[in-house]
């Protein structure tokens, strides 16, 4: 296992780095491992097929957007919580503001705000979008 970008490989070298990577690990840890992460947030439809047929739950990508539970449990957003994230700018994206909701399970997106990806390092504004001190 080498953690490649999954969107990247051929079906067997998807097939080890997901399916036989969590057999792997299971005999290891001793339990069965449930939800599964993309390398660097990379992945294809190929990978969510592969993901399902290997017995995982969730499937978390990059994609920053708020879940909701309309949100497929195969395509799960983040949010990074970098170290100098203000408590304001940690308040807003728990509140999910600034953010856009996940696509829904049917694949559509539902869109909670229109707003692009805020940038955590702006110097101008916040993500509640009052100016900084």
């Amino acid at each position: 296992m080498t953690h490649p970008y999954l969107s990247d490989l051929s079906e067997p070298e998807l097939k080890r780095e997901v399916v036989d990577a969590k057999l792997q690990i299971e005999t290891i840890v001793g339990h069965s491992i449930e939800h599964f992460s993309c390398p660097g947030g990379r992945y294809d439809q190929r990978t969510l097929q592969m993901a399902r047929h290997a017995g995982f739950a969730t499937v978390a990508n990059s994609k920053f957007y708020a879940n909701s539970s309309r949100t497929s449990p195969y395509e799960l957003g983040r949010v990074a919580v970098l170290r100098d994230l203000t408590i304001e700018e940690f308040g807003a994206i728990y509140h999910g503001r600034g953010l856009e909701e996940a696509p829904s399970a049917s694949g559509s997106l539902q869109r909670a705000a229109r707003a692009r990806k805020p940038s955590l390092r702006s110097p101008a504004r916040s993500l509640a979008g009052e100016p900084r001190q």
